[in-house]
């Protein structure tokens, strides 16, 4: 009860397991809120979330009210408060940014959120949550519903790319050249459990590059096409020694969309493996 939005408390914690700055990059951080009352065009309608708070709070005494008011208006600003704090410490790395996603179904002309104590609406709420999410509701317009369906797909590829992660075997200097090349392993984090749902992901055809600093792309090279037992497969890289940090990136849709996989970017040039 005391963080309503817990995301600089979980990142604390990540940045806790692990300590050190090349081993805990975020793979996605997800906030989800309770919902928002909004114009046609997904403005946030401030007056409104406010009128649907007094009215909850009408069978309430006069002292109970201002103190519940002040609980659940601090806690609803509070939430927005926390993630726009949390975003503003990240700086302004662009591929840490698009990691970060804040969702909040809109709830436009004509709706309204659920009052204090009303759960008799819940059931309504939930009817037009499913109209946005697929693209049917007429409270808030194409535009807002399309832009949320978007964001949906990114976390949805984001989440799929973190489930691969690679484990480097060497990092060897090429001979004293400008570039390193790295040996080691491509891994899927599902169980041997989930052998349909993995057969499911390769039939997507999964293919990896290397991104470095200087924005150059590396072809990431795997040894054959057949994955182990353990749902691993051997690959290799080169990149150039003078790259502070590589990305490894994976799509799914061949080429249309590229994200990165877990653990990424990170640096590897000087480390012992």
């Amino acid at each position: 009860m005391e963080k309503n939005n817990p995301v600089s408390l979980a990142d604390d914690e990540r940045r806790f397991i692990w300590p050190e700055p090349s081993e805990h990059n975020r793979d996605i951080v997800i906030s989800i809120g309770t919902g928002c009352s909004t114009d046609y065009d997904g403005m946030p309608e401030k007056d409104a979330a406010l009128s649907k708070i007094l009215q909850g709070l009408q069978h309430l005494g006069i002292i109970r009210k201002i103190v519940m008011l002040k609980s659940v208006l601090q806690s609803a600003l509070n939430c927005q408060k926390t993630w726009h704090a949390f975003i503003h410490s990240l700086g302004s790395d662009e591929h840490l940014l698009e990691k970060c996603h804040r969702i909040n179904i809109p709830y436009g002309a004509g709706q309204s959120l659920c009052s204090l104590d009303d759960w008799q609406k819940m059931k309504d709420t939930k009817a037009e949550a499913l109209k946005v999410l697929n693209g049917k509701s007429t409270s808030v317009s194409n535009f807002v519903q399309d832009q949320l369906r978007e964001e949906f797909d990114l976390i949805a590829r984001q989440l799929l790319a973190s489930l691969f992660y690679l484990t480097i075997r060497t990092l060897d200097n090429n001979n004293g050249g400008d570039a390193e090349i790295c040996h080691g392993w491509i891994k899927c984090r599902l169980g041997r459990s989930y052998e349909r749902q993995f057969q499911s992901l390769l039939r997507k055809n999964p293919a990896f590059r290397v991104i470095d600093s200087l924005g150059n792309d590396h072809n990431l090279a795997l040894a054959s096409r057949e994955w182990d037992a353990t749902f691993s497969i051997q690959a290799q890289f080169q990149v150039p020694k003078e790259s502070a940090e590589v990305r490894v990136e994976i799509t799914l849709d061949n080429g249309s969309h590229w994200d990165t996989i877990s653990g990424f970017p990170r640096q590897l040039h000087g480390h012992t493996f």
